[in-house]
């Protein structure tokens, strides 16, 4: 980034260029002079100029953005007090599923009795009315 900014302003000389390269960069500093030499044409800095243009503004949003959530974080926390602890409960803490007991009102409805007759009441009606449409759910053979 530091050589885009260096030709961007105006630095064309390429050993200058090269010595401003990262320390991660896995390229020699001579292999990095050798593709810096050439002819600096304006219409060709154009596009680096304008590409650093919009780094710089993405960068400063996401910035300021981070700095609206960190103060948005930190009334939420002021607000609900500090936490008693991080850690995530135990199983034994837990309330149990809805339904897991046999005995449970679900368990019930999941498997009704098969000698039971069904009335006509409990059974779905053969269309609907959601929200003003008016739905058919007959099967279609």
């Amino acid at each position: 980034m530091r050589i885009i900014r260096g030709i961007v302003h105006g630095q064309r000389d390429p050993s200058v260029l090269a010595a401003m390269r990262d320390r991660n960069c896995k390229s020699s500093v001579e292999t990095i002079w050798a593709a810096l030499v050439g002819n600096y044409q304006p219409e060709h800095v154009f596009a680096p100029e304008q590409a650093l243009a919009l780094y710089n503004f993405y960068q400063f949003r996401v910035d300021e953005w981070q700095a609206l959530h960190d103060l948005a974080a930190a009334e939420s926390q002021f607000r609900a007090g500090p936490r008693k602890s991080q850690s995530r409960p135990s199983m034994r803490t837990l309330p149990p599923l809805l339904g897991s007991a046999p005995h449970s009102r679900r368990h019930s409805l999941e498997r009704p009795d098969p000698t039971r007759p069904v009335s006509p009441t409990t059974s779905p009606p053969a269309t609907s009315n959601v929200d003003g449409l008016m739905l058919d759910r007959r099967p279609v053979v």
